[in-house]
């Protein structure tokens, strides 16, 4: 068997690891560049950004815009006040 076969990618190791079931990518540029990738097979699909997951720390893709209020993007702290 290939080495490559034999040792999963670190992004599927990571697939698993959030509660929210995402798949999860380890920097913003990742997520960023599986988008552009999928928006070139798939022009008509919806567009997705990438944000900081506050549960793992990993990146996740949402077709929430960024500056949206969602579960992932509100500052607690704050809203607390």
């Amino acid at each position: 068997m290939s080495q490559l076969m034999s040792q999963p990618s670190q992004n599927l190791q990571s697939r698993s690891s959030c509660v929210s079931g995402k798949k999860s990518y380890q920097a913003e540029s990742e997520a960023l560049q599986f988008e552009i990738t999928n928006r070139q097979r798939y022009p008509e699909a919806e567009r997705q950004y990438p944000y900081l997951c506050e549960d793992c720390g990993s990146h996740h893709l949402s077709a929430m815009p960024t500056g949206d209020k969602t579960r992932s993007r509100v500052n607690y702290e704050e809203a607390a006040k």
